[in-house]
Formats: structure tokens, sequence, C-alpha cells
């Protein structure tokens, strides 16, 4: 599965979690911070640049994203599929 995901200074996504791990390429760079929901909410900022590829590690997490930056966020996820047997 592929998919784009926009986020405007101060935009979030809904609480998601990912059944799989990705790969993502970030179209336009900026300053994300991922949360994860609770009691104690967890959270870390990152800053990818435009055209920096990276493999988040998001398999089973559950939280949300946030631009905390001053421009607009873009990546395309990529989707990796398990492998089956042996």
């Amino acid at each position: 599965k592929v998919w784009s995901l926009t986020l405007e200074p101060g935009q979030s996504t809904p609480k998601h979690t990912h059944e799989l791990d990705e790969l993502v390429v970030c179209l336009e760079g900026g300053r994300i911070r991922s949360v994860k929901p609770g009691p104690e909410p967890e959270g870390e900022t990152h800053q990818p640049s435009t055209g920096e590829v990276f493999m988040p590690s998001v398999k089973g997490v559950t939280h949300i994203l946030t631009n905390v930056g001053t421009t607009r966020y873009k990546q395309i996820s990529i989707e990796l599929k398990e492998k089956k047997g042996n």
C-alpha cells in the first residue's frame, strides 16, 4: 500500500496504528512530532529533509503525527509486506 501525507503547520493526523513497517520518502521537509497517546503520552520530534528516505520503526505503533514546524510537511509512505513462509 502506498499513500501520501501532507500536514500544514499545526495540523495533525488522526490517531492510527501501523500494522506493518513502512518506507518513507520525504517530499517537503519539516518538523514533525510523533506522540503515542496514553495516560503519560510519549513523544519525539523529527526533522526529515526534502529527499530523505527513511524507515521508521512503526510496526504495531499507535500514534499521532503533528507538524510542529512553520512550513508544510509532505511524505509518501510505502507499506512493506510481511514475508510469508520460508
